[in-house]
């Protein structure tokens, strides 16, 4: 990464326009955004963030950056799957710049299909990586939310099997006239 940082560096606006042209059409991530300027601080950012991981330095600062990102994403409510497919997004964008200047005209020469067909190929590559990704933390995700209800639910179980115990001992005690009984539970 940092032998093409450079390129990465010139790159990146056009990625992140092209991201954020289809952030604009999507309701569900427009909805994210209160403003254009809202938007363009986003931008901003990802630009930032975008820069940092083309240094391939994934020091402290990095992880740090990395999960103010994903604690934002949690708050807000943004689903991996808009995360996942805006990186892939900008990954095609990325790749495609790349595979271009690695693999220049020669002589004067018109380029070959070639370089189009092997973006086309590791565009289709990583996205399908990426969707699994976003399947499998998505099947995760579900799955986690489903075992913390059933957690809550017997925990809320419990908790009225003691109260209608305790209470029900303390009835029983009152009825045979023991009135300093005292609940315990």
């Amino acid at each position: 990464l940092r032998s093409r940082e450079g390129l990465l560096a010139e790159e990146l606006p056009n990625a992140l326009d092209r991201f954020y042209v289809r952030v604009r059409e999507t309701p569900e991530t427009r909805r994210q955004f209160s403003s254009e300027s809202h938007i363009g601080a986003a931008h901003s950012a990802q630009v930032r963030h975008w820069r940092m991981i083309a240094t391939g330095d994934y020091d402290e600062a990095y992880v740090a950056a990395v999960r103010s990102i994903g604690e934002t994403h949690a708050r807000i409510g943004l689903e991996p799957r808009w995360y996942i497919g805006g990186y892939a997004l900008i990954a095609e964008t990325l790749m495609e710049a790349l595979l271009r200047r690695s693999w220049p005209a020669s002589r004067g020469r018109r380029r070959s299909g070639v370089e189009a067909k092997v973006a086309s190929e590791l565009t289709a590559l990583i996205k399908a990586i990426m969707l699994v990704m976003d399947y499998a933390i998505s099947v995760y995700l579900e799955a986690a939310e489903r075992e913390r209800k059933r957690s809550e639910a017997r925990a809320v179980a419990q908790q009225q099997a003691l109260v209608r115990d305790s209470f029900g001992e303390a009835l029983e005690r009152l009825a045979v006239g023991d009135f300093v009984y005292r609940l315990r539970a």
